[in-house]
């Protein structure tokens, strides 16, 4: 079962009244298809149990049927299918397909089959003098770009890392490799396209996205910078295209 989020498979038909001015009647317009379905032929299922959800139960009044823990249910069963069965993260990351997960534990990155009776195990360890939370798995589920900071030699408590350090590990494999160090800033990996070599980036700070990074897997980067207003970025689903909106605050 690929456990991800998803949105409406089947596009909903709308009906369309047009009405004009005055006493005219007004016409409703139907789909062909819509019009001629009937009993023998029902609508086709918006929910698909080919997908489902990770659900984490923190605490025992959460309304979610079992004991504290991660659970995976279907899209059509508010029942879980089952217990994921690993200590309680504080985060979960889907691959694209939905059929693994990482998650930290400690200053460990631990790769899980999404599947009954799954053992996790380390894909990737950060060194004592580094510190990691933010990833993104590449497009086709076979990497995934992780952001580790430097702690040595930070300006201040709540001031940017030492450095950034794209690290690139293949999931078969485990192989790592430094795709690029980013000085004195905070920089949050997007997405990572495997086809065309490249990953996606943006520095934060604390009104949005300052800084909007492409680096392709030889280490070289182009940056960007935003204009005055707050920003947020993101990757779509495919990890291939990216888009940024503007607010600007008076």
């Amino acid at each position: 079962m690929r456990a991800l989020s998803r949105g409406l498979g089947q596009a909903l038909l709308a009906l369309v009244v047009a009405g004009a001015c005055g006493s005219a009647p007004s016409t409703v317009v139907t789909n062909s298809a819509s019009a001629s379905r009937t009993a023998s032929s029902p609508a086709p299922k918006v929910l698909d149990d080919s997908f489902g959800f990770v659900l984490n139960k923190v605490y025992d009044n959460y309304p979610i049927p079992g004991p504290v823990g991660l659970k995976v249910r279907r899209e059509s069963d508010p029942q879980p299918a089952f217990e994921l069965g690993i200590e309680n993260p504080g985060g979960i990351y889907a691959s694209p397909d939905g059929r693994q997960a990482v998650y930290w534990s400690n200053s460990e990155l631990r790769l899980i089959d999404i599947a009954p009776n799954a053992k996790p195990h380390t894909l990737f360890a950060v060194p004592a003098n580094e510190g990691a939370l933010y990833l993104a798995w590449s497009g086709d589920g076979t990497g995934i770009v992780i952001a580790v900071n430097g702690t040595a030699g930070a300006v201040a408590p709540d001031g940017p890392p030492a450095y950034t350090a794209l690290r690139a590990v293949d999931v078969a494999g485990g192989q790592q490799r430094e795709i690029v160090r980013v000085q004195n800033a905070s920089v949050l990996p997007l997405s990572w396209d495997r086809q065309s070599h490249l990953i996606t980036a943006y520095q934060a700070s604390s009104s949005g996205a300052r800084s909007y990074y492409v680096i392709d897997e030889a280490g070289t980067l182009i940056r960007s910078d935003a204009g005055p207003g707050l920003y947020t970025v993101e990757a779509s689903g495919l990890g291939r295209l990216r888009s940024a909106c503007s607010s600007r605050i008076a």
